[in-house]
């Protein structure tokens, strides 16, 4: 019984971090520097954000990697990632907790 909790907590803890990592690459895509993807979609979205980013394309790889470095971007982007995360894991619970509601209420019936 030992090992199998183990082998729970292990893979429960696997799929968290999963989660984490996965949230966290999402939301640091949509950032809307190029070249990652927010700019896509903000070029999209606004004619004049798009002749902003055509006309200093040169320079935006290097201002991202200057807020990468100085760490600007680690506090928004931590807030966003837990948001995210939260109401993930509150969807999660609530689904999990309806399907055994529902699983119980059927037992009864059959």
């Amino acid at each position: 019984v030992g090992s199998e909790m183990c082998i729970e907590t292990a893979l429960a803890v696997l799929f968290w971090y999963s989660a984490v990592l996965n949230v966290g690459l999402g939301v640091f895509n949509l950032i809307p520097i190029p070249p990652l993807d927010g700019s896509h979609v903000l070029s999209e979205l606004s004619d004049k954000a798009a002749e902003i980013y055509n006309r200093n394309r040169p320079y935006w790889s290097i201002v991202l990697i200057l807020l990468l470095i100085s760490g600007v971007l680690s506090r928004p982007l931590t807030i966003i990632d837990n948001a995210v995360l939260s109401g993930m894991q509150t969807a999660i619970f609530n689904l999990l907790s309806l399907l055994v509601h529902t699983g119980n209420a059927m037992s009864g019936v059959l």
